[in-house]
């Protein structure tokens, strides 16, 4: 089968312009600054193929029963639900039922990053929704996680997930986790099977960020909705996830 390839090439550059304009920050020194431009380098970039009832920010998660999240670095959020009180365009306070992803955003992946990530999620875990808007009707907050870079020479990061938490093979803090270079896995809970982790190989094309895209587009899209992540996959012959 050949897939659109007229939108295939137009992710493809758009990963790679994403990955180029974050290299070209490595002359900043200040830190906290080059983590802000590369937050916002991800947010251009997944801001172009969100569905337009969607939108993204930054900030905490609020429920009703007045518990909060830790600060993320990017919420995606639904915009015909509740709405946040934003202090700016983006940055402010969201309602824990108008949230769909929480991703923590990384320059480099190192253990210390990855525990402090998880300890943040937790903090969402805490949070409960309207009790009248309960799952299944109201779909979960997908926590996820991308990172620029790794401070692993191997291969072999999912190795290190499991180091830091052994329960993350079967109940894991993220769903989804791209390392630019390294690739991008994502947790499936509701295969035949059982709960399984699917991971997709990086190439030059930055499938991984490919992958990590098309992932989000199409959970957002849910059921009895046409998934544009489809449009920029490649046909599985030539990249196919493989269960771990």
């Amino acid at each position: 089968m050949t897939f659109n390839l007229f939108f295939q090439e137009f992710a493809q550059t758009r990963a790679k312009n994403l990955v180029n304009e974050s290299e070209n920050l490595t002359s900043i020194t200040h830190n906290g600054l080059k983590g802000s431009l590369r937050e916002h380098i991800l947010i251009n970039f997944l801001k172009d193929f969100l569905p337009i009832n969607y939108d993204i920010g930054k900030g905490q998660i609020q429920d009703v029963f007045n518990s909060n999240s830790s600060e993320s670095d990017l919420i995606i959020w639904q915009k015909d639900l509740l709405p946040p009180i934003l202090l700016d365009e983006r940055i402010g306070i969201f309602p824990y039922e108008s949230c769909r992803y929480w991703i923590e955003v990384k320059t480099k992946t190192t253990k210390a990053e990855l525990v402090n990530s998880i300890e943040k999620v937790d903090t969402l875990k805490r949070l409960r929704p309207l009790e009248n808007y309960d799952q299944p009707w109201l779909p979960r907050i997908l926590p996820a996680y991308f990172s620029y870079s790794s401070d692993l020479t191997s291969d072999d990061e999912f190795s290190r997930f499991l180091d830091i938490n052994p329960d993350y093979y079967h109940h894991p803090p993220f769903v989804a986790l791209c390392i630019v270079g390294k690739g991008y896995w994502t947790f499936f809970d509701h295969l035949p099977e059982g709960k399984k982790w699917i991971f997709f190989y990086p190439n030059d094309s930055r499938y991984e960020v490919i992958s990590f895209l098309a992932g989000i587009l199409n959970t957002l899209a849910g059921r009895n909705k046409p998934s544009f992540g489809y449009y920029i996959l490649e046909p599985e012959e030539n990249n196919k996830g493989i269960f771990l």
